[in-house]
């Protein structure tokens, strides 16, 4: 056969083996049966068929599946961060995660002059994860204190403003649910 009589492939035609014809997947995501013209073939809602490629229109054949995009790679997006002021890094320091923050300290410290102020930056958003953790984690403990062990915690962390502030919320709840909700005089 030449090249000017050659059928073009249609996109997810299998070849056909021992003389048969080539055929396609069709796919019916619909609600309703789906036929294909002037084959007698019907294709019902949820089911795939193999159908003979030269019977099936090139409307109804399977689209051609797009490639995975690829994720990016992390060194490219590190010099991208790199590549803004230290000013407009410091407000993506919230969201990033603590290896791109690694990531970002290794591509400053690689780099020829490496910014100090971007270095202490970093530094300083490692510190406040760890301090916002550690209160986290304070704040999970104060919720299964009774009152007796709030009290007994507040005396021991009266010089630490952001402790002593939880736990006297915690207490102020403790009352709150002691008294019914109300306050006043009976």
């Amino acid at each position: 056969m030449n090249e000017h009589n050659r059928r073009q492939r249609i996109p997810g035609e299998t070849p056909g083996a021992h003389g048969r014809r080539p055929e396609v997947s069709v796919r019916n995501d619909g609600r309703t049966a789906r036929h294909i013209p002037g084959t007698g073939i019907t294709v019902l809602p949820g089911e795939t068929r193999m159908v003979p490629a030269h019977l099936v229109p090139r409307a109804a054949a399977p689209a051609p599946r797009a490639p995975e995009p690829e994720a990016p790679d992390q060194s490219a997006v590190v010099a991208a961060w790199l590549a803004h002021s230290i000013a407009d890094i410091r407000k993506l320091l919230p969201v990033l995660t603590l290896d791109d923050i690694d990531a970002l300290e290794a591509g400053e410290n690689a780099a020829e002059r490496p910014r100090t102020g971007l270095l202490s930056a970093l530094q300083e958003a490692r510190m406040q994860r760890a301090a916002d953790e550690e209160q986290e984690e304070f704040r999970a403990a104060v919720r299964t204190m009774d009152r007796e062990e709030l009290q007994t915690h507040a005396e021991l962390v009266a010089d630490d403003p952001q402790r002593l502030e939880i736990i006297e919320a915690a207490l102020a709840t403790l009352d709150a649910g002691d008294d019914g909700g109300q306050s006043g005089s009976e």
